[in-house]
């Protein structure tokens, strides 16, 4: 079968590399963290909510050279100190900052890009890196 060409394709989900105008919205999927443990990155945009009635203790690894471009947010809607920790750490810092760590408070956020196996922060919100 030859190569084929659209000038519109409506679809609820699409699966695969995409090149082009993309008109309307791409939707992340959603984690809860209800309790400690370690958080996945397999698709191209992810938020993890985190809704744990205590301090939340997860780990993050670093990205693939696959996950490069994927986004990753991390939110709070409990008011407590939680921490998301990356080994290697987070902006390529080491110790010096491989421990986010969220204010007591709801509404607190960090969001994350992945390149070269890496996590960089774009936007921290109450959050601090150390």
């Amino acid at each position: 079968m030859g190569a084929t060409n659209f000038d519109d394709v409506v679809a609820s989900t699409f699966t695969g590399a995409f090149a082009g105008l993309l008109t309307g919205g791409v939707k992340s999927t959603i984690d809860v963290a209800s309790a400690d443990g370690a958080i996945s990155v397999v698709d191209v945009a992810k938020a993890v909510v985190v809704t744990k009635a205590g301090v939340c203790a997860m780990t993050l690894a670093d990205p693939a050279v696959a996950d490069n471009g994927k986004f990753l947010l991390v939110i709070s809607t409990t008011a407590y100190a939680h921490t998301v920790t990356n080994t290697t750490g987070f902006n390529g810092s080491g110790t010096a900052g491989d421990v986010a760590t969220f204010g007591a408070a709801a509404g607190n956020s960090i969001l994350l890009f992945a390149y070269g196996q890496k996590w960089y922060a774009v936007n921290l919100t109450g959050v601090t890196l150390g």
